[in-house]
C-alpha cells in the first residue's frame, strides 16, 4: 500500500477552467410560474435559457445567442411571449435593451432601445399599471438621464418623465408617478424629499451622507403602497440598518437590522450580478 504523500501539492488549475463562466447562474421564475429563466454558456458565450420549470437543461433552449461579448442582466415581461436582456458593444457599457422572442427563440433580437454612443440604459423596472410597457431609465440626448415608457410589442418608446436638473434623481411609485426626490448637494449631502400627491411639489424631510455613506445612501426604494422610502441608515448607531422614512411625516422606523452587522449594499456597483441590498416580490 503507498505511503500518503505528508504534503499533498493542491490541484493545479487549468487557466481555461479558471476563466470559464459558470454552468447556471441568476436563475429567474416567469411571471406566470410556468418557466425558469438562467444564464449558461452558448456558444462560448454567457447566453439567457429557458425552460419548463418541470424540465432539466436537457430541454432548455438558448434564447438569446451572443457569441462576442456574454450577456449579464435580463428581464421577464408581463407578456409570456417576451423576454428583455441588457447588452453593450464589446465593453463599452453603451447598454441597450433587446427583445427576445420565446415562441420564436431562434429570430434576430430586436434592439428596444437603438441610441448613438455615449447614451446607454441604466435601469429597467416594469410598469403594472400600463401592462405590455416598460420603464427605462436612459440618456438618448447624452447629458442628461431620463424615464421613457416602452411599449414591449410595438417598440414604441415615449418619454414619461424629463429629469431637469442633473443632480436629482425622482423615484416613482409602481404606477409610475413621482414618490420621492433624491438631490445630492453640493457638499455632497442627499436631501431626500417627500412629493406631494396633489400638486406634485417636493418637501424636504431629511439631509443623510457624509464619509460613512462611500456608495452614497442605498438602497433607495419606495414601498409598494408609495407612502414610504427605504433607506440604508446609520442614525443611532454604527451600523448599516434598513430604515423606512415616511412620505408625509419623515418619520424614520427601523425595518430590519442586526447588532453588528451592517446591511450589505455593494450590489450597487454591479446591479443582476452581486446579490442586492433587499429582495422584493413582484407582487
Amino acid at each position: 500500500m503507498p505511503t500518503p504523500d505528508p504534503n499533498p501539492q493542491p490541484r493545479l488549475v487549468p487557466v481555461e477552467e479558471f476563466f470559464a463562466d459558470p454552468g447556471f447562474i441568476v436563475p429567474t421564475i416567469s411571471p406566470d410560474g410556468t418557466r425558469i429563466a438562467y444564464l449558461a454558456p452558448h456558444n462560448g458565450r454567457r447566453n439567457v435559457w429557458v425552460r419548463g420549470v418541470d424540465q432539466s437543461h436537457d430541454d432548455a433552449v438558448p434564447v438569446t445567442h451572443d457569441t462576442r461579448r456574454g450577456i449579464t442582466t435580463y428581464h421577464w415581461t408581463d407578456d409570456p411571449r417576451f423576454l428583455l436582456y441588457q447588452q453593450d458593444t464589446d465593453g463599452n457599457e453603451d447598454w441597450h435593451l433587446h427583445r427576445v422572442d420565446l415562441d420564436d427563440p431562434d429570430a434576430p433580437a430586436v434592439d428596444l432601445t437603438p441610441m448613438g454612443p455615449g447614451s446607454r440604459v441604466f435601469v429597467v423596472e416594469p410598469l403594472s399599471s400600463v401592462p405590455g410597457t416598460v420603464l427605462v431609465w436612459m440618456n438618448p440626448e447624452v447629458e442628461s438621464i431620463d424615464v421613457f415608457r416602452v411599449d414591449v410589442a410595438s417598440g414604441e418608446v415615449v418619454l414619461h418623465h424629463h429629469e431637469a436638473d442633473p443632480l436629482v434623481t425622482t423615484l416613482l411609485d409602481r404606477r409610475g408617478e413621482p414618490a420621492f426626490q433624491v438631490a445630492t448637494e453640493d457638499d455632497g449631502t442627499i436631501a431626500i424629499s417627500g412629493i406631494d400627491r396633489a400638486n406634485g411639489t417636493p418637501r424636504l424631510l431629511r439631509r443623510m451622507g457624509g464619509a460613512e455613506y462611500p456608495l452614497s445612501v442605498q438602497p433607495q426604494l419606495v414601498t409598494p403602497d408609495g407612502d414610504g422610502l427605504l433607506v440604508g441608515s446609520y442614525a443611532g448607531g454604527d451600523d448599516l440598518r434598513l430604515v423606512r422614512i415616511d412620505r408625509e411625516t419623515g418619520e424614520e422606523t427601523v425595518v430590519a437590522a442586526v447588532p453588528g452587522r451592517s446591511l450589505d449594499n455593494f450590489g450597487i456597483l454591479a446591479p443582476g450580478v452581486l446579490p442586492p441590498a433587499v429582495y422584493t416580490h413582484r407582487g
